[in-house]
């Protein structure tokens, strides 16, 4: 029986025999917005309807793939391209020479599958997200035209945007959202990415605040709607920074989901099962993304516990209440790019720095602001303790007093 499915297998392979030969493990699938692939860090994006890869040695790849068909009959080629992973090839109805029908596939080629060596299944989709790589700043990183900038100059540039359009009870935490923006343009190397989450009473600039995420985060994906399929599809390929603004708000079935998603993708071998309504097997999604949140109710423990929680209040500053974030307002494409060129640039320093980032405190809460503290370092010692000390703070603020609680004095 054994012989016979590997005989089968071998003729489906175009191989002789009743041996397993030749044959080779199914190669897993990568993702098209960012990471790490043979020594080499990459953030992809959309080109004319394309997706592609720009790498950190300065390199293109596109997902066109191109077809070579040979006629049976009298040995004539004919080309044809695709640009989507999944979609079909065009290819003549009949042999230009011999006007018969009879093509067989002789060559399929697809620069980031096959020279790149990056297989995946989903097609960078550039509408889901709000704002992404500019084809003349892709231009310019790989022919070395930009101005380098320095990292402390992006963060300083990010804090003070931040401070213009928001308030916060301590300054550490215009800090700590500089650093976690930052952080999205390289969590791929990180093994976990905590959520940012805001939890605030009306009129406390919660929304504003999440606007100022999306004008500057990684690949921003602002979700009000959609189905759950598409919006694990689209993490998967963008590897997008996720923003929910009112989650209180969501319908109850894109809720659990994203609750589902708060709780599972902050971890780097996250993933999500969907049934594929085609097929109607299982497919499985990589679901790794940055997110940020925010509501006014709360999370429940378990889901909350993901997140770094930033308690927002009413300000009372009316300066800073009349200023609104909008597309205009500021450079929020320049930064971006900024951050782009940086992390292509740099981010081999992020993984040194990654490695010997740690704190004297440890756990769940040390996970969640891992990422953002790694930023801190390469920042500098000083921001690496400030943000340190903030974060122990918040963390004894939010520790249960038991010595004084009534119920835990009665039950021991």
């Amino acid at each position: 029986m054994v012989k016979e499915i590997i005989k089968e297998l071998n003729k489906e392979a175009g191989i002789k025999g009743d041996k397993l030969k030749k044959l080779k493990s199914k190669k897993p699938f990568g993702r098209l917005g960012q990471g790490v692939h043979n020594g080499v860090f990459y953030h992809g994006t959309s080109l004319d309807d394309t997706s592609a890869t720009i790498t950190s040695n300065k390199e293109i790849y596109l997902g066109i793939t191109e077809y070579v068909y040979s006629c049976k009959d009298c040995g004539a080629e004919t080309k044809t391209i695709s640009k989507k992973i999944n979609e079909k090839p065009k290819i003549p109805k009949k042999c230009s020479k011999c006007n018969k029908s009879n093509w067989t596939l002789i060559k399929k080629h697809n620069e980031i599958i096959n020279d790149f060596g990056l297989n995946y299944r989903t097609d960078f989709n550039d509408e889901a997200i709000d704002y992404f790589w500019d084809t003349n700043e892709i231009k310019g990183y790989l022919e070395g035209n930009y101005k380098q900038k320095e990292l402390k100059d992006i963060y300083q540039d990010i804090v003070k945007i931040n401070k213009k359009y928001i308030e916060h009870l301590n300054e550490e935490t215009h800090k700590f959202i500089a650093c976690w923006i930052m952080g999205t343009y390289v969590y791929t190397i990180f093994e976990q990415y905590g959520r940012l989450y805001f939890r605030a009473e009306r009129g406390s600039g919660k929304t504003q605040q999440s606007r100022i995420v999306k004008f500057l985060s990684f690949n921003p994906m602002w979700i009000t709607k959609g189905s759950e399929s598409s919006i694990f599809r689209d993490g998967e390929a963008t590897c997008g920074t996720f923003i929910i603004d009112n989650m209180d708000k969501l319908n109850e079935e894109l809720k659990r989901a994203i609750e589902h998603y708060i709780e599972t993708g902050w971890m780097w071998d996250a993933t999500y099962r969907l049934t594929n309504k085609d097929t109607h097997q299982t497919q499985k999604f990589q679901s790794y993304t940055p997110m940020n949140l925010n509501n006014i109710l709360g999370l429940d423990e378990d889901t909350v516990d993901k997140t770094f929680e930033i308690l927002m209040l009413k300000s009372v500053n009316d300066d800073i209440k009349r200023k609104k974030p909008t597309p205009k307002s500021e450079d929020w494409k320049g930064i971006r790019n900024d951050i782009r060129c940086w992390a292509l640039d740099n981010w081999k320093k992020v993984e040194e720095a990654y490695q010997e980032t740690t704190a004297d405190f440890s756990g769940r809460e040390f996970d969640v602001v891992e990422g953002p503290l790694t930023i801190a370092k390469l920042l500098g010692q000083e921001l690496y303790d400030e943000l340190c000390e903030y974060i122990k703070q918040k963390i004894e603020e939010q520790t249960p007093d038991l010595e004084n609680n009534p119920s835990y004095i009665i039950f021991t």
